[in-house]
């Protein structure tokens, strides 16, 4: 099977992968992870690069990416005030926190399911650690977050926000889930570098999200919505940053959930990603 590999990557021209033959798939897997970490200014620098070409023509530059955010978290809040009939200060904090960690996750899984498609000229003509597009993606999603995490500050003073005696927890949580976001990545990109008729399909139901997610209504027990937010992921996720922030009652349910999503999703992905590795280069080209 090894040869038939080899032979195949002469006939196309592909750089081998860097594994050595005594080396498990888990390991050498492992391995790519760990030593695309470690190219922090590589993949950092990419990560910004990328970032600032989407606002190089524009006047203001990289400043959209603030304004772009406070004009989308307002208008939602305007909306959400015209269709419960309250104020548009009732649970500012909620919908905004809400908001803002969507826009964290939502970007982050989308990009998962393209990280290896859209690297392939990449994987084609350098010999790297594949892992090292998927922390790229990572920090670009860190970056833009930041940015609009500024935009949310605005917002937030304006609305007259204090933070809370157990914001700190908010720090953990966010750690934990950047943990997720990489097996995630490591899960969906190569099986979805295969079938990307799939991608196509978790982009539509990531356009979904945002309604079946808690950001502009509030879970009740023993309601159909308190269903869908219990067996909904993002739920999860966003509860844990969002509830030490808000003063909300700690979400222990929430917490137990995301710790087994950590446990089981790295088995799972570093397995997928152990047995699609080699394969990964010719389903992208």
């Amino acid at each position: 099977m090894t040869s038939t590999t080899d032979s195949q990557s002469q006939r196309l021209n592909l750089p081998a992968q860097n594994v050595r033959p005594d080396q498990s798939a888990i390991s050498a897997a492992a391995s790519d992870v760990f030593r695309g970490a470690l190219r922090v200014e590589t993949w950092w620098a990419l990560a910004w690069e990328e970032f600032s070409r989407r606002y190089r023509r524009a006047s203001l530059g990289i400043a959209w990416a603030v304004i772009s955010f406070v004009i989308f978290v307002l208008a939602i809040m305007f909306f959400r005030a015209a269709v419960a009939q309250g104020g548009i200060s009732d649970r500012a904090s909620y919908v905004i926190f809400g908001f803002l960690f969507f826009q964290l996750l939502s970007p982050m899984v989308l990009d998962a399911s393209t990280v290896f498609a859209n690297a392939a000229n990449w994987l084609k003509g350098a010999l790297v650690p594949m892992s090292l597009f998927v922390f790229k993606s990572l920090s670009l999603n860190l970056i833009v977050f930041t940015f609009n995490a500024v935009g949310a500050c605005l917002v937030l003073i304006v609305f007259g926000y204090r933070p809370t005696s157990q914001a700190w927890i908010f720090l953990p949580a966010f750690l934990l889930t950047l943990v997720n976001a990489g097996w995630v990545y490591f899960l969906l990109g190569p099986l979805l570098a295969k079938y990307r008729d799939v991608a196509q399909l978790l982009s539509a139901i990531m356009r979904m999200a945002i309604f079946i997610t808690p950001i502009l209504w509030v879970p009740q027990k023993g309601t159909l919505l308190g269903l869908v937010a219990l067996i909904n992921p993002l739920t999860h996720f966003i509860d844990i940053m969002r509830a030490p922030l808000i003063d909300a009652p700690f979400p222990w349910i929430s917490w137990f959930i995301v710790g087994g999503l950590t446990i089981g999703g790295w088995i799972v992905a570093l397995m997928t990603f152990a047995m699609t590795r080699k394969k990964i280069i010719f389903w992208v080209i």
